[in-house]
């Protein structure tokens, strides 16, 4: 009966996810006006705005102009009710079950917009920051001074490299300032040296304070936060000097470090490792079928969604599995 509720629900979730995609990349408003058919404009009446069942009873047509409805929407119902069913199987009705749900519907959202679009919005991923890291405070063992002198540090580190953008957000939310589509702060090259020597105090304190008191979550999220942003911050350097152009952009950045801020530092290696692999294996096949070279632009958000996603259902079984391949006996015949 839960697992029912539960994926009604998400599909309930997903079609306001559909609105999300649609609509923030232009910077329009997610709540006014209501819903309607993005081809003539009409409005959709709730009873034609049920989640996947409309669709197939309108057989993907619009009933006013008889435009074509795109199967993307269905999709995404689709796909969040079978995201929140599969956490609710995994980790019961828990706090951890709602959180993941949050995050999973906000990965949801990446995927689709920086597929259309090559870009992830700050609304999802510096928002995403702040949040992961205010989740880790419920599992911190509150130490004084430790606890105390290792938040400060996290709070001024985290606006220091994201403050900029939250306030952005922010202001953008209650001043509802117009925006040229697709628009994303972004992080400048010139930059990137100053960026990675703001994690440096950040990153030892949280490796001091994880070998000297214990469940220091808050410090696993900083550290993951900060580490989530030197990978890709120095993958986009060393790129660009190999290369001469744009790598990754600043959407990536602030992905893995919600990532990051979210699943702590051990969850980085395994999602850029999988994300790798996975980009490596898709993006030759992409450019194999559009007969494209390199340069091709293949957005890498959708693969870190891919890699977080693994981690979250099978990280610790594969990581399991993967060092028993190293232990005595453990090899393979």
């Amino acid at each position: 009966m839960i697992a029912a509720i539960i994926f009604i629900f998400g599909l309930l979730i997903g079609s306001f996810l559909n609105v999300c995609i649609s609509r923030m990349p232009r910077n329009e408003s997610l709540v006014f006006p209501a819903s309607h058919c993005p081809a003539c404009g009409a409005a959709i009446p709730p009873w034609l705005n049920i989640p996947v069942v409309s669709y197939l009873l309108l057989k993907g047509r619009c009933r006013s102009c008889s435009g074509s409805i795109s199967v993307i929407y269905p999709l995404v119902e689709l796909l969040t009710a079978l995201l929140a069913l599969a956490l609710y199987l995994r980790f019961g009705l828990t706090l951890h079950f709602f959180v993941l749900a949050f995050l999973c519907a906000a990965l949801v959202v990446v995927t689709f917009i920086d597929l259309e679009h090559q870009i992830i919005p700050d609304e999802i991923s510096v928002t995403g920051i702040f949040i992961g890291f205010a989740y880790s405070l419920f599992s911190t063992n509150y130490l004084f001074p430790a606890t105390t002198i290792g938040l400060a540090v996290s709070v001024i580190t985290l606006l220091v490299l994201f403050g900029h953008q939250l306030l952005s957000v922010v202001v953008n939310i209650f001043t509802n300032r117009s925006a040229e589509p697709g628009e994303e702060s972004e992080f400048r090259y010139g930059e990137y040296v100053k960026i990675l020597a703001t994690t440096i105090p950040g990153i030892a304190c949280c490796i001091y304070s994880l070998l000297h008191f214990p469940r220091q979550s808050w410090a696993d999220s900083l550290l993951g936060i900060l580490l989530g942003t030197d990978v890709i911050v120095i993958s986009t350097l060393l790129y660009y000097l190999l290369r001469r152009t744009e790598g990754m952009g600043g959407g990536d950045v602030k992905l893995l470090a919600m990532l990051g801020a979210f699943f702590g530092w051990q969850a980085i290696p395994f999602i850029i490792f999988v994300s790798s692999l996975a980009g490596s294996v898709i993006g030759v096949a992409i450019m194999f079928i559009k007969k494209q070279d390199s340069k091709l632009a293949i957005p890498f958000g959708p693969f870190l969604v891919m890699g977080s996603l693994i981690h979250i259902f099978y990280g610790a079984q594969l990581v399991s599995w993967y060092l028993k391949l190293f232990s005595p006996g453990g090899a393979l015949p």
